[in-house]
């Protein structure tokens, strides 16, 4: 292996410093994507998807998977397209991309598997359609699509891509999905004349059709957000009072319950996947964007929980627990949070004051976003709770002399100029002597040297991290960590420079006896370096 000579680590300033050490959701991953025009992340938290602007301005979708980066979902007749939902696994993307038809651009509703393979999902050709959301499991998605005339119509598709006209046969011409139930069952939608006549609302499921959903004692309703089996609704509602609003929450069992936080006006109002909690935003001032988050039940009524910040909320856990948005004060920049009935309301960290949080994963664990450079550039990023970041590989280790594989952890940053990527290795031997491996290329070598464990890292840079103070001793706790500059690794023929989102992959080799004297290995780890 090379030897290394590390360059000294810079300060970072200390309100940085300070809140990268925090412990909940203080580190995040950059995963790569520049100038994202949208990024979210799925329920499960280990894949993401949106849309991005290539360098010839093309805006582009993409997914993103934990272990295998960015990749593209092209469609190579189509200069423009966008991922709109992908079901909890990210293995089902859908969403639109324009084809030009005799010089005009037209959108298509396509769906995109695990590998890639893009499926249009118009009836005939010709037709112009957009898929806007997908149920979890990736079976059903619903969206509008053209009937041939100047009409849109509110429509479902199956897995195979056959789609089924849910347009009412009461209402106007148009009409159009609000929400998809996450498990496919039932769709949200409204009927209206673009003009501008008065809006109705439906519910469709393949048993029912599309059946109207009922007016409430002459009061104006906005359906808003469905829970995940389709059986409960919510939204605003106009009440008697002049200029005054409230919520809705509509169920077959329930009917109609109506609910007036009395002290200001409700925005965004959603009902959580599991149905049991309501949430939103409530406004307080009609000059300010001052706002206070709401969380409701039927049996608790409304609690308030108020920053005196301005809020936008964009994404919440299955049981509504878990709340993620961005918030800010008259003149500052806004900057994303994390909120939840323990904590209240967490900052996320990021490297500037612009950030803002779009979606988290089902369990409330993983946070998916942005934060804008100073340099006005648009990064997409990824927040985890346990402050670990990257994908574990070769796993899992040989066991030595505890009984337990050891393992490697990376928290921190991979942003290079954030000079702040730690590496942890763990459930080592006592007192043990040991160093850490960094690598362009993941390989593997099985009991290299005589060692007791394997080799997981290969390639033209491969890097010893044996530098004063980097050289470690596991002590009486088994384990060791550094923290690296990750912009430069120096090797004996001159500095190793990760090039823009190259990964880059690390192991801990120790001193270990089972039973007799030698070496073992942790698993891997890797991340993209940018």
């Amino acid at each position: 292996m090379q030897n290394s000579q590390r360059k000294p680590l810079a300060a970072l300033p200390l309100a940085l410093a300070a809140s990268l050490a925090a412990p909940a959701f203080g580190q995040f991953e950059d995963i790569g994507a520049q100038d994202p025009v949208g990024f979210l992340i799925t329920g499960d938290g280990e894949v993401g998807y949106g849309q991005f602007i290539s360098g010839d301005l093309v805006i582009e979708p993409h997914r993103w998977t934990s272990a295998g980066g960015i990749e593209t979902l092209i469609n190579p007749a189509s200069p423009i397209g966008f991922a709109n939902a992908a079901s909890h696994d990210g293995s089902v993307v859908v969403g639109y991309a324009s084809v030009n038809d005799s010089g005009f651009i037209d959108p298509r509703a396509l769906r995109w598997d695990a590998s890639g393979t893009v499926t249009e999902l118009t009836p005939a050709a010709g037709a112009i359609s957009e898929a806007f959301q997908i149920s979890g499991d990736g079976s059903v998605a619903a969206g509008v699509y053209s009937d041939g005339t100047t009409n849109f119509h509110a429509c479902v598709w199956d897995a195979a891509g056959t789609l089924t006209d849910i347009h009412p046969t009461f209402g106007d011409s148009y009409s159009t999905v609000i929400a998809l139930s996450d498990d496919g069952s039932t769709v949200l939608g409204r009927t209206f004349d673009p003009v501008g006549s008065f809006a109705r609302y439906f519910v469709w499921t393949a048993a029912t059709g599309s059946v109207e959903l009922p007016l409430f004692g002459g009061l104006t309703i906005s359906p808003e957000s469905i829970s995940g089996d389709g059986s409960a609704i919510v939204g605003r509602v106009s009440l008697p009072t002049f200029n005054d609003f409230g919520i809705f929450y509509w169920s077959q069992a329930t009917g109609y319950i109506i609910d007036d936080p009395s002290t200001g006006e409700p925005s965004q109002v959603r009902i959580s996947r599991d149905g049991n909690r309501v949430y939103g935003l409530v406004s307080f001032s009609v000059f300010t964007d001052e706002a206070a988050i709401f969380t409701w039940t039927p049996a608790a009524s409304f609690q308030f929980d108020q920053p005196n910040m301005e809020l936008s909320l964009y994404g919440a856990s299955f049981d509504g627990s878990v709340l993620v948005g961005a918030m800010g004060g008259a003149g500052l920049d806004r900057r994303a949070f994390r909120w939840s009935s323990g904590t209240s309301f967490v900052e996320l960290a990021a490297p500037t004051s612009r950030s803002f949080a779009t979606s988290v994963s089902l369990d409330g664990t993983v946070v998916g976003g942005a934060f804008i450079a100073d340099s006005g550039e648009r990064r997409s990023v990824v927040w985890r709770s346990s402050n670990q970041i990257g994908t574990n590989y070769c796993g899992p280790a040989v066991p030595n002399s505890t009984g337990s594989g050891a393992k490697i952890e990376m928290r921190g940053s991979n942003v290079s100029e954030l000079q702040a990527l730690t590496l942890t290795a763990i459930d080592m031997p006592q007192n043990a002597f040991g160093m850490f491996i960094a690598a362009n290329q993941d390989g593997f070598v099985m009991t290299p040297g005589g060692s007791l464990g394997n080799l997981c890292v290969t390639g033209p840079a491969v890097v010893r991290l044996d530098d004063p103070g980097e050289v470690f001793n596991t002590g009486l706790f088994g384990s060791a960590t550094i923290t690296l500059d990750p912009s430069s690794f120096d090797g004996p023929n001159g500095p190793i420079i990760p090039t823009f989102g190259e990964r880059w992959y690390f192991q801990a080799w120790f001193r270990d006896a089972n039973p007799t004297a030698g070496s073992n290995f942790t698993d891997g780890a890797s991340v993209p370096i940018f």
